[in-house]
């Protein structure tokens, strides 16, 4: 018997079912794929299955109010092959809520909730949990596709047995873990974006990626040298992520002249035991203004510092690719029928081209820099972080891009094919390392 995992959706803030219909259909439809992450795949995981939303064939009839006419049955949305469907819950037979003189048929109506469904066909036995899963979202497909933030992963997911049931009965399955779903980009300046709220910084790939969004908007034409920002463009560039993503402005709970004229507002709270509700209303919704901003900006000025990190990374990148020389520190290993050399356990090749840049070249991968350079401030240059990372140890630089790696914040190296070794070198691989 398959199992199933469940994932309710549901939007950020309320809205009604048509808006949310339409969060559930932007750019394409909305993919959920899930990664089951192990102890042998703690960040990136495997692929356990994607539900994918897919305009329903047929809308519900009647899909509003009618009058009642006896004999008639509603039906239910036919969702086709779709994997996220939307609520709809059926209303019965009653009076119309505008018409008390008038009785209105069932209906079925749409909710700004949905469920999506991953069914995994030939689970373990007794599985019925999910330790960790990883979710990756987006708006449709390909490179068109627009990225989703998601929070953070997901623990101890249960699973409901399977087989699905169809999809208009998908709101009463239990749900594996809860989904909230922002609004799509509304304008060209949006970013999508998640600044991590645990404090750990954010990937460098998702970071480039908004970067980058940003500033194909603002400056317009050609792109500037990412590696040559300047402290105050980091900032810049981290307020315009973060404010592109603001929900509106608060909305004054009373029309904003009465909370700001005296009369009928003389700006105090209570007249002996009388609340003034203008003036209630109006510490409340600057307060509400004060958190709109305050929140904001305190995300931004975070995410500035990790913007110049990441300027600083690909200055160094460059930096590298100019580099005259190169130099290999490794192990010295000896024939076991030899006798080691006294007091030497190490040597170092140094490679040079004179003046010139090597070539070929030894650059080293910007995502490497910006491991290296995370908590440093933005006094520290990107030739002193490029002077810092060539001075530092193995020892100094190998736990941070260990750790780098194994918590997302960037991607393992791609190992390079296997040489093929000749016939004649493969008894004897230490041969040429001989002393």
């Amino acid at each position: 018997m398959s199992n199933l995992i469940v994932i309710r959706i549901v939007p950020q803030s309320p809205v009604n079912a048509a808006t949310f219909t339409n969060y559930l259909s932007y750019q394409g439809g909305l993919q959920i794929t899930a990664y089951d992450l192990s102890f042998n795949s703690p960040t990136s995981g495997q692929s356990v299955g994607t539900a994918a939303y897919v305009t329903p064939i047929a809308g519900p009839e009647p899909p509003d109010p009618v009058p009642y006419n006896p004999g008639d049955v509603p039906a239910s949305p036919n969702y086709g092959n779709a994997r996220i469907a939307q609520q709809v819950d059926l209303i019965p037979v009653g009076p119309d809520p505008n018409n008390p003189l008038q009785t209105d048929d069932a209906y079925y109506q749409y909710e700004s909730v949905a469920t999506a469904v991953i069914e995994i066909p030939s689970p373990a036995v007794g599985q019925t949990t999910f330790e960790n899963l990883r979710l990756v979202a987006t708006w449709g497909s390909g490179v068109n596709s627009v990225a989703i933030p998601v929070s953070g992963d997901y623990y101890s997911v249960a699973l409901t047995p399977g087989p699905a049931p169809d999809p208009s009965q998908w709101s009463s399955l239990q749900p594996s873990l809860y989904f909230s779903l922002p609004a799509p980009p509304v304008t060209a300046s949006t970013v999508s974006f998640t600044l991590p709220s645990d404090g750990t910084p954010p990937p460098f790939a998702s970071l480039l990626s908004a970067v980058q969004s940003t500033l194909n908007v603002d400056p317009s034409g050609p792109q500037p040298n990412l590696g040559k920002l300047s402290a105050a463009q980091c900032r810049n560039i981290a307020y315009e992520i973060i404010w592109s993503q603001q929900k509106p402005l608060p909305t004054p709970p009373d029309p904003i002249e009465n909370l700001y004229t005296d009369p009928p507002n003389n700006g105090v709270l209570l007249s002996g035991t009388t609340p003034n509700q203008n003036e209630g209303d109006r510490q409340q919704f600057e307060g509400n203004l004060q958190g709109y901003y305050a929140t904001a900006n305190a995300q931004a000025d975070r995410l500035a510092g990790f913007v110049y990190t990441l300027s600083a990374a690909i200055a160094c990148s460059e930096l590298s690719l100019q580099a005259t020389s190169v130099h290999f520190q490794f192990p010295i290993i000896v024939d076991p029928g030899k006798a080691p050399p006294a007091g030497i356990s190490e040597a170092t090749v140094l490679l040079t081209n004179g003046n010139a840049p090597m070539n070929p070249s030894f650059a080293v991968p910007a995502e490497y820099f910006y491991a290296l350079g995370l908590g440093l401030p933005s006094q520290v240059t990107p030739q002193q972080q490029y002077q810092m990372a060539c001075l530092a140890s193995e020892q100094q630089i190998l736990p941070k891009l260990h750790h780098a790696i194994d918590t997302g914040i960037i991607s393992a190296p791609v190992p390079p094919p296997i040489p093929r070794i000749p016939m004649h070198l493969r008894s004897h691989p230490n041969r040429r390392c001989a002393s």
